[in-house]
């Protein structure tokens, strides 16, 4: 079989390697501007200026007038939060769509390496929100928050509470009595009331479908139907910084990442109408009985007109998402290199060596250390032996998919097909890893930009970032570790694909 070296990577210099959060301007045409917006995580001295990504997700919110729709799979950022009480006191209707959380009395029974304490501070966080800046619910500055099923205040964790700036109690919220799956909940402080997906009978409690069985994982905001951002960052400290003690000491050590900033209505309303479509009307709070428009599978894709090159803008569930892309890469020419987070989805692994074996394409990529044991017990036990070498490099030790050295997370999730000349260039980008729960089973969405210009600067950002995150481990200023904490989080060795 001959293939192309699995060398690329190398010849890239490494001077004026950027470690922090920085951005780059993709398009500037008129009524379409695009930038990219990443986040290394290597920076151990960033210094007073802030983190780029959090800068300018906190600009795209205060400069909302009107409206603002976030779709977040998570979020606790503290700049984040603020600027939303704030632009929801200055009568911006402020709505978020979050993830149904595990409920409480789950996590509890199978709680491992602080699982626990997060969904607390989900919780906490989330009410913050609710509450508005002044910390009262049913005032004029509260923000929506909704999700599939009801999120649950917590009650029993006052001393989470405290931490928070919360009342001790979880006074004055809305209550229900409901059931998620298994689990029974009567005249309960919730955070959001869940949509309706069926009730038993007359008189029954309304039920709830397990969040567990699907993930909300979109991170996009939208302000005023004109522009916003989506990405991989899912709005939190550690997707950014890495941790209040390292934002405190003007560290960016949190995971890679990487967002695309949008100034395009045409854009924008397309988000909007999804966001519509899942809240289950617009503008207003959300029924508990206002049921989710399951629309068909891609009836809220759209294209976007007016950036000089073809955009398009995918939603997930969808497996015909799945094929659509797939049929991208059979058409690649010249190369497929991609950073995942987790990437264990056969049959696109499949057809890139597929694309490799009968047309030589040059293949790289990088994959978090978490998830790469995923991907590489997909290509050995199902694909076989001789991808086993092209992809892992077995026997000679020179894998053409490389394993993530970060401190942290390797979080971003985009593939570019034909990024240095071929016949199909573009880049595949957004919330969404190529596994089968996210194709299949989340709520996503899918960023396509058909240009060679984009397609060229991202595989110099890959490039780039590959080499420098070789020698992130043992460059990492140890210093920066409280003496409590000498190795990495614990966290981390409790991420799942949700993350």
């Amino acid at each position: 079989m001959r293939v192309r070296s699995a060398f690329a990577f190398a010849a890239i210099t490494l001077a004026a390697l950027p470690g922090s959060a920085f951005a780059l301007q993709l398009n500037n045409t008129a009524g379409c501007l695009l930038d990219l917006v990443q986040n290394d995580g290597m920076e151990p001295m960033a210094g007073a200026r802030g983190n780029e990504m959090v800068s300018r997700v906190v600009a795209l919110v205060d400069s909302a007038q009107s409206t603002l729709e976030v779709a977040a799979h998570e979020i606790d950022h503290p700049a984040i939060i603020k600027a939303l009480q704030k632009a929801a006191a200055r009568g911006v209707a402020v709505r978020v769509y979050t993830d149904a959380k595990d409920v409480l009395q789950k996590v509890e029974q199978k709680s491992a390496n602080g699982a626990l304490g997060r969904s607390v501070a989900q919780r906490t966080n989330l009410e913050r929100l609710m509450r508005g800046s002044d910390g009262t619910f049913g005032t004029s500055d509260d923000i929506l928050i909704q999700a599939e099923s009801p999120i649950e205040a917590a009650v029993r964790e006052t001393g989470a509470r405290i931490r928070a700036g919360l009342p001790v109690a979880p006074d004055g919220l809305p209550r229900a009595s409901y059931k998620v799956a298994s689990y029974t909940f009567v005249d309960q402080p919730i955070i959001a009331p869940g949509i309706v997906r069926r009730t038993i009978t007359t008189g029954h409690l309304p039920t709830f479908r397990a969040p567990s069985t699907t993930r909300m994982h979109h991170k996009f905001i939208v302000a005023d139907d004109k522009r916003g951002v989506t990405g991989s960052f899912n709005f939190t400290l550690s997707g950014a910084e890495g941790s209040q003690f390292d934002a405190l000491t003007g560290a960016e050590l949190g995971h890679r990442q990487q967002m695309i900033f949008f100034d395009n209505p045409q854009m924008a309303s397309g988000y909007v109408r999804y966001f519509d479509a899942l809240w289950g009307g617009s503008h207003g709070p959300a029924s508990v009985d206002a049921g989710l428009r399951e629309p068909s599978p891609g009836l809220l894709d759209f294209d976007v007109t007016n950036c000089g090159f073809p955009v398009r803008i995918m939603f997930l569930p969808n497996r015909n998402a799945a094929t659509s892309l797939i049929g991208e890469i059979e058409k690649s020419s010249s190369s497929v290199q991609f950073e995942f987070f987790a990437f264990e989805e056969e049959k696109f692994i499949r057809a890139i060596y597929k694309q490799a074996v009968d047309r030589n394409i040059e293949v790289r990529g990088i994959i978090d250390e978490r998830f790469y044991s995923a991907f590489a017990d997909v290509v050995r036990s199902k694909i076989g032996a001789e991808a086993d070498q092209f992809f892992l490099g077995t026997l000679n030790g020179k894998p053409r998919v490389e394993k993530s050295r970060l401190f942290r997370l390797l979080h971003s999730k985009t593939m570019i097909i034909d990024g240095a000349g071929g016949a199909n260039p573009m880049v595949i980008t957004g919330s969404a890893n190529f596994s089968i729960s996210a194709f299949e089973h989340n709520r996503e969405n899918i960023v396509v930009l058909r240009s060679p210009a984009i397609a060229l600067q991202f595989v110099g950002e890959l490039r780039r970032f590959v080499n420098a995150s070789r020698v992130n481990r043992a460059g990492y200023c140890s210093a920066l570790q409280r003496p409590e904490d000498p190795e990495p989080p614990s966290e981390l060795t409790s991420l799942t694909e949700d993350d």
